[in-house]
Order: C-alpha cells, then structure tokens, then sequence
C-alpha cells in the first residue's frame, strides 16, 4: 500500500498512549513483515489498506502473525476479512481510538 499517512497517524496515536512502535513503512512484504514482528518480540501488527484489491492480496498472501494481536485498518478491509485471519480485530472507527483496538487485539489473541 502507498498510502501510509493513515497508518503513520495510528502509530503516533499509539506512541503517545504508551506502545512501542516498529514502523515497517509502506509496502512491505508479508514475509518482511513477519520477520519484523517476530524480531521486535511485538505483541500486535497494526495493518492499514487504503484500496481493496491491496488488502485481498495481503490477505492471501497468508500471513502467520497467529503469536501477536493483528488490527486490520483501512478502508480496504471489511469485517468478513477476520475469518480470513482468526483472531484479527478489524478497525474502521477514529483514529483515536486505535489504541484501544490494539489492546483488544492482543487480548484476543490471549484467549
């Protein structure tokens, strides 16, 4: 995905209410990102898709993230996508409230 400033916006909302940010920037490769999140040692993956057809195609790319709280954000993802990636929380509402779907996301990933 190109457009970042969505995801750029999440992160410093996120940074200010106290999470550890690795930005992983736009277009990164579900392999870079799993790599990323395993070598940070996070606890979620926020990840933002402003068009459709991006979004699908991070989707079939079969991500393994299944150790870490995922947050789909974006207009590009629709809530049927979570049963694409069980366990993921899915994020369309304000900025604001991105930390809270974080918190949500891992607690999901708890159970």
């Amino acid at each position: 995905e190109e457009h970042d400033l969505g995801l750029l916006a999440a992160a410093a909302v996120a940074a200010d209410a106290g999470w550890r940010i690795h930005y992983l920037g736009a277009r990164t490769p579900t392999p870079a990102l799993e790599r990323g999140v395993e070598q940070s040692g996070a606890v979620a993956a926020l990840i933002g898709a402003i068009h459709r057809e991006h979004a699908e195609a991070f989707l079939a790319s079969r991500p393994r993230l299944g150790h870490v709280g995922v947050v789909l954000g974006g207009e590009g993802f629709r809530a049927e996508d979570l049963a694409t990636l069980p366990g993921a929380v899915h994020h369309r509402g304000a900025i604001t409230g991105v930390p809270d779907v974080l918190e949500e996301a891992v607690a999901a990933r708890s159970r």
